[in-house]
């Protein structure tokens, strides 16, 4: 083996460091994962553990709101090279075990980016065999566009009357020149 090689192989977190192998997918997410140890891990699912102060259990019928969990989830999944793929979900709500404070688990699906070829924007859907797609070679859709009569209508004039709503009207003087 050449030395790039095994530089390559000590730097890549795709590799077993020891064993010079390729990680499977799930072995990658655990090693990025910090509250993988917990019971609740499921094969390609990145787990997100909360601690609370002491207070009533944090439910949803107790005024809770789960949200920026979810999203602290998700951040640090990506964070982490990860990708989410699903939904996040509340896993559990336990007692901690100083028996007064709260441990929330959260789980996201994910993907490990680097093994993703596809990206994850959006996509222009097509229906059938000859639609055309729905933007000009510059991005725009008809109503976007900024130029004067594309989507068949005068520009400056309000969308619903007829006009272009991205494009200001041209003033008087320098429409003169």
């Amino acid at each position: 083996m050449s030395d790039a090689t095994e530089a390559e192989k000590a730097t890549d977190p795709t590799i077993d460091e020891v064993t010079g192998e390729a990680l499977s997918d799930a072995e990658i997410i655990a090693r990025r994962s910090a509250d993988i140890h917990t019971e609740e891990a499921k094969g390609n699912e990145h787990i997100k553990v909360f601690v609370l102060p002491p207070g009533v259990k944090p439910t949803e019928a107790n005024g809770y709101d789960h949200d920026a969990n979810k999203a602290a989830t998700r951040r640090y999944a990506i964070s982490q090279g990860l990708r989410p793929i699903g939904d996040v979900r509340l896993v559990s709500i336990k007692q901690h075990a100083n028996g007064i404070s709260w441990v929330l688990t959260y789980a996201v699906e994910v993907a490990v980016a680097e093994r993703i070829a596809e990206p994850s924007g959006p996509e222009i859907v097509l229906q059938g065999e000859d639609a055309p797609a729905n933007t000009d070679e510059n991005g725009h859709t008809p109503d976007t566009s900024d130029e004067k009569g594309e989507a068949g209508n005068e520009a400056g004039a309000p969308a619903d009357q007829g006009g272009e709503p991205n494009k200001a009207p041209a003033d008087e003087e320098s429409a003169a020149e």
